[in-house]
């Protein structure tokens, strides 16, 4: 596997108290799982400079900083599962970032995400805080047996031609938002492989989310960000809250009302 050197983060200190971690700085799987989860909890999924405010998604690693981390911006999976992966190669895990396909309604889809894969014990691990929904709160092991953690399970396991299947247990209660009368079944969120890619590779996907006239990320507003207790969810001018297994929809918000007051996003 290539050993590719990744721009360094500017401020380690600064990303840490954007997220809210307060953790010690010991490698462990326990620490990796509070980052992910203080990550998702803290910085929105978000495609509003496409969308929005017709401003360029620039995916070098000071560019991105500086979105997230000074301006208090979000982003989508290029970004934020990019940012990400150098916030844990500048706390010291062994993070780099690779393709992924997602699968969502049992549809497999072309390569346009992005994940995180870290290496940690002689294990590797596969974490995601840039997905624009139902994703797990914590790294998952490599390894088909199934993990929890705050209340959501999920998996991982091979799938042909060198790709890994990462699944998890859908309704009853399994995931933030979902219906707790549901029957669970299992579902397939993405499939990665576990090859390194450099933060250049991943620039011509984001170009054809960001600029192409007929994308779903340019005709479409998305936030989403996970709480303690639930979820946020924004499409368009709907707005959507769970707040302890209850879930209210309402619909043509005042928009940038919402996205200040609620996801801390102002331009």
């Amino acid at each position: 596997m290539a050993e590719f050197i990744y721009e360094p983060l500017p401020d380690l200190e600064a990303y840490l108290a954007r997220i809210g971690y307060t953790g010690s700085r010991e490698l462990s799987r326990e620490n990796l799982n509070e980052l992910v989860y203080c990550h998702q909890c803290s910085v929105p999924f978000e495609n509003l400079s496409c969308c929005d405010y017709g401003e360029p998604v620039v995916m070098d690693i000071p560019s991105l900083y500086d979105k997230v981390v000074t301006r208090h911006r979000g982003g989508y999976c290029f970004e934020l599962n990019g940012i990400f992966a150098a916030l844990l190669r500048a706390f010291g895990f062994d993070a780099y970032s690779v393709m992924c396909r997602l699968a969502r309604s049992d549809e497999i889809r072309p390569v346009m995400h992005r994940g995180v894969v870290i290496r940690l014990d002689g294990k590797h691990y596969f974490c995601d805080v840039g997905y624009g929904g139902a994703m797990a709160p914590f790294a998952i092991e490599l390894s088909p047996k199934r993990q929890t953690f705050h209340g959501e399970t999920y998996w991982i396991d091979e799938a042909p031609d060198g790709w890994y299947r990462v699944s998890r247990r859908r309704g009853a209660g399994n995931a933030i938002g979902e219906d707790n009368t549901a029957e669970p079944e299992d579902v397939v969120v993405v499939f990665f492989c576990l090859a390194a890619f450099m933060d250049a590779d991943f620039a011509p996907l984001s170009y054809q989310c960001s600029s192409i006239p007929t994308s779903g990320f340019v005709t479409n507003r998305w936030a989403n960000l996970r709480t303690p207790d639930g979820y946020l969810s924004l499409r368009n001018s709907d707005f959507t809250e769970v707040h302890n297994g209850v879930k209210t929809i309402t619909e043509q918000v005042d928009v940038p009302a919402i996205l200040k007051s609620r996801f801390g996003l102002e331009r």
